[in-house]
């Protein structure tokens, strides 16, 4: 079994999942690897020179916002 997330972080010594030896007890980074990496830098430079275009990408709200909103 593989963790990333818990309840109380660091997961304190004492804590039963580590004494288990089918555990694998992750330090909240199990999402990271190069490719993952790759594509969240990637997005967040589109992202920018989107912005800066007048056309902004990924937007949060847009359904609530409208996907046209003009920028001053």
């Amino acid at each position: 079994m593989g963790l990333d997330v818990y309840e109380q972080e660091p997961l304190p010594q004492d804590h039963i999942f580590r004494q288990f030896d089918n555990v694998l007890a992750l330090p909240h980074l199990g999402y990271v690897s190069e490719r993952n990496y790759r594509t969240y830098f990637g997005e967040a430079i589109e992202d920018i020179q989107a912005f800066i275009a007048g056309a902004p990408k990924r937007r949060l709200n847009a359904d609530k916002y409208g996907s046209e909103k003009q920028m001053e």
